[in-house]
């Protein structure tokens, strides 16, 4: 209030301009300015008034940097450095006020050789930030420079203090190395970067949001329990083999791991649990060698330079970001997720490998179905593959629509053109093509004709089961190509393309076409344009000479038409007359006359909507100039539209969650189905399924030879005991469980259902004589051959043979265990002959 006062004084006794009224303003509101300019300019500003020093005095950000406070100090080295910021720093700190909080402290001074370690000056400025509850405390002995020349040992009150919620510490040891346990109740960030002596890190906390762990020297093992934790970084050195532990931690959102020691299993299993996890980034892991995920929340994934790594599988419907960097690997690639960005960045060697092409052709198949693919190499002659090499093997990228290529722009006319040739016939159907050479972009745009191509034009691929792009490209579109390129790329699309209509260039489109329209000359008997849709009347125009006159007239509904040629002689002659008035009287007989009459046709009736739109597009000014008319509709319109949004909202608040849950189970389900499907084509035991089927099969048949109808009378047991036998080679259920469930199913059959011996132990000896153990193979069908003799002799003397036999039903079905088995076989080996066939097979 007083300094109100004081203000309004001021200014009644000095013009408003001679008033400094930003130093009469409080001094949270001076700090509140001086916070959103750099720390560098806020310290000069501190030096323009006293109030503005006052507020300085107290203003709770210390940035105490060696490159910002030192001054005339920055021409000194080594130890008089040192002591010269330190001492700047003791005297600026001295200086400040006693009362006051600290947001963030900042200190950074990089530490030459283990000599310059201060005698307590650095450690003073550190106590001094503690006691004054600072909340973002950051200590940077190392800078800007990659490698830590010395550490600072670093006094473990820092790792105590209690009001820290940003921690970032950069350059200090541990002395004597020791397993480090942290425990900060409101941290929210912790970063640790080139720090050593800690030979495991052990963190615990509700609160923290963000670890970061960077080029820790000799840390063998981390662990961290934060159950709030949603970014994790860790980075080792290039030999590190430190263990990651975060299972605890299951609201991860980003996860990057470079020089980590994580197994196949861990990315199997540990991953899976994180289920709010999106991005996760894999860097120099030596140990991965097949990298399965399956996360379904998982939005981007990135591997690099995993030189172990053999296989990659990925399951997530919601992948849109794939990222791969490193040597060309087997195409053991399966990604699934239904629309995705591939980034391939390969390191090739030169001279190229013998087996390269092929290679690098099975490697690009496993991305046909994302939806962008961008291509990284080092050598754009990597991805010319030779014309010859492309006979017997097929274009990969047949459904990829839009390709990104970084490389190294072709500076030849042939290196571009065959480079140009290369990526069209990996991708046939593409719409846009881009080439990133340093900051430029340059694309190529194409339209395709979706008439199917004629035989005749078939020359170059009439025998292979996927044409080129050569007979259907209808239109190309360049942009951002220099001249010389242009020209280069127009005559290669004019000679291979048998449809093109149009090249042109982004911002001259229209001129080319109207280019096209003069090129055609009335009086020449060969005309050339380039556009096909003039074709027609270039033919009409040059087929008849000028003199001549066509006239084709054909009466409505008849069959008759008159044709006249007049030369330039004025002479005329008329050929055939085809009239019903000069044909004169038909000779068919009365009787048949009837046969020749033409039904009438029904009247064209308009419908409605089709005259009310013409009535529309007509009445279209008048409609539009009446202003209130127009607003009157518009509001209309969007009175309804929000009712229909306050409907649809009312549905879905009361059955929005029924039909998500629907939605996500069906998505699981088809997920589900899709990973059975690909686990039968990838690895199912086809010696072992064909092995069971005989096997089951020969028990089966021992069973229906002895008791008819012992198949068809129980189906439901029979698929029950293939589901417990599925389950037992599954490690599902145990093993005392499983012979527990078979003897329920004997017992089930023969004294509840009072079937016979045979027929009720016939679904467990198929059972055991399908994935038993040889000896109990060998052991059961031997004891159920001697059941079903024993059984078949009783019967016999009882003389109800016959009477079997003619009531026996001849309909019975295979057992459903037998017909998965035998699916499962078919699938597998369809499946490899489809692959085999897609990669080698050249239809003759």
């Amino acid at each position: 209030m007083m300094r109100g006062n004081r203000m309004r004084r001021l200014m009644k006794k000095k013009p408003i301009q001679d008033v400094d009224l930003i130093s009469e303003l409080p001094d949270p509101i001076i700090q509140h300015i001086m916070s959103s300019l750099p720390y560098k300019d806020a310290a000069r500003m501190s030096i323009l008034s006293k109030r503005f020093a006052s507020a300085w005095t107290s203003f709770p950000i210390i940035f105490l940097d060696e490159t910002l406070n030192m001054g005339s100090c920055l021409e000194l080295t080594g130890k008089q450095k040192l002591n010269s910021f330190l001492g700047y720093v003791g005297d600026f700190l001295s200086r400040r006020r006693l009362d006051v909080s600290l947001e963030k402290f900042r200190f950074c001074f990089c530490l030459s050789n283990r000599s310059e370690q201060p005698n307590g000056g650095i450690e003073n400025a550190i106590s001094y930030a503690i006691e004054k509850n600072v909340k973002e405390l950051e200590l940077d002995f190392v800078g800007k420079r990659f490698k830590c020349l010395a550490h600072y040992s670093l006094p473990m009150k820092v790792l105590s203090a209690q009001s820290v919620t940003v921690l970032s510490l950069k350059g200090f040891m541990l002395e004597p190395p020791q397993n480090l346990v942290l425990d900060l109740p409101f941290i929210r960030e912790l970063r640790l970067e080139k720090c050593k002596g800690m030979q495991t890190l052990s963190v615990s906390s509700q609160t923290l949001k963000i670890v970061v762990l960077e080029s820790c020297q000799r840390l063998e093992k981390v662990e961290i329990d934060a159950s709030n934790l949603e970014s994790f970084s860790f980075g080792g050195g290039a030999n590190s083999s430190c263990s990651v532990d975060i299972t605890a931690c299951k609201s991860l959102e980003y996860v990057s791991l470079r020089n980590a020691g994580i197994t196949d299993e861990w990315i199997k299993h540990e991953v899976a649990q994180f289920l709010r996890l999106e991005v996760f980034k894999v860097v120099r892991c030596r140990l991965l060698e097949n990298f399965h995920v399956s996360n379904a929340n998982l939005k981007t994934v990135e591997l690099s330079d995993c030189s172990n790594l053999q296989k990659i599988e990925i399951s997530s419907r919601s992948l849109n970001t794939f990222v791969y960097v490193g040597q060309l690997m087997p195409s053991q690639v399966f990604i699934y997720s239904p629309s995705f960005h591939a980034k391939v960045s390969l390191s090739v060697d030169h001279p190229l490998p013998h087996d390269w092409f092929s290679s690098f052709r099975d490697f690009l198949s496993c991305f046909d179905h994302c939806k962008e693919l961008e291509i990284a190499c080092s050598i754009e002659m990597a991805l010319i593959v030779p014309i010859d090499s492309r006979d017997n093997l097929l274009p990969p990228l047949y459904d990829l629509k839009y390709l990104k290529v970084v490389a190294k722009f072709p500076t030849k006319s042939e290196d571009l053109v065959g480079l140009l040739d290369s990526l069209l016939w990996f991708a046939p159907r593409l719409t846009v093509l881009s080439f990133v050479s340093g900051s430029k972009e340059k694309s190529l745009k194409f339209e395709y004709d979706k008439a199917v191509a004629i035989d005749e034009d078939l020359e170059c691929c009439y025998s292979m089961p996927i044409k080129c792009w050569r007979h259907s490209l209808k239109k190309v579109t360049m942009e951002n190509f220099e001249d010389r390129e242009d020209t280069i790329l127009q005559t290669f699309f004019a000679q291979k393309a048998t449809r093109l209509e149009a090249t042109s260039r982004e911002d001259s489109a229209s001129a080319d076409a109207s280019a096209a329209e003069e090129a055609v000359s009335r009086g020449s008997g060969s005309v050339i344009a380039r556009n096909i849709g003039d074709l027609r009347a270039i033919i009409m125009a040059n087929f008849f000479d000028a003199n001549d006159t066509l006239e084709i007239m054909i009466r409505d509904r008849k069959l008759g038409f008159r044709v006249n040629a007049e030369n330039g002689e004025g002479e005329s002659e008329r050929d055939g007359v085809f009239d019903d008035g000069e044909r004169g009287e038909s000779t068919m007989p009365e009787r048949f006359r009837y046969l020749t009459k033409e039904a009438p046709d029904p009247p064209v009736r308009w419908p409605w909507f089709v005259a009310l739109g013409f009535l529309i597009y007509a009445w279209r000014a008048v409609l539009f100039e009446l202003g209130n008319w127009k607003r009157g509709v518009i509001a209309i319109i969007g009175f309804v539209g929000y009712l229909l949004k306050l409907l649809l909202a009312v549905v879905f608040h009361f059955i929005g969650d029924p039909i998500t849950s629907l939605i996500r189970c069906i998505e699981t389900a088809i997920y589900t189905f899709q990973a059975f499907y690909s686990g039968i084509v990838r690895s199912a035991p086809v010696p072992e399924l064909t092995l069971i089927i005989m096997l089951a099969s020969a028990v089966l048949a021992i069973g229906e030879a002895a008791a008819p109808n012992s198949i068809s009378r129980q189906p439901y047991l029979l698929t029950v005991s293939g589901l417990i036998g599925y389950a037992a080679v599954r490690n599902y259920i145990s093993e005392p469980l499983f012979w527990t469930l078979l003897l329920g199913l004997y017992a089930f059959s023969r004294f509840i259902k009072k079937k016979d011996d045979v027929t009720s132990a016939l679904p467990a000896a198929a059972v055991l004589a399908a994935i038993g153990e040889p000896w109990v193979r060998v052991l059961v069908m031997v004891s159920y051959l001697a059941l079903a003799i024993s059984y078949h002799s009783k019967q016999l003397a009882k003389g109800k043979e016959e009477v079997e036999v003619v009531t026996a039903d001849t309909s019975s079905r295979v057992p459903v265990p037998l017909l998965c088995a035998a699916l499962a076989i078919g699938i597998h080996v369809a499946a490899k002959w489809a692959g085999y066939r897609h990669l080698t097979w050249m239809l003759v």
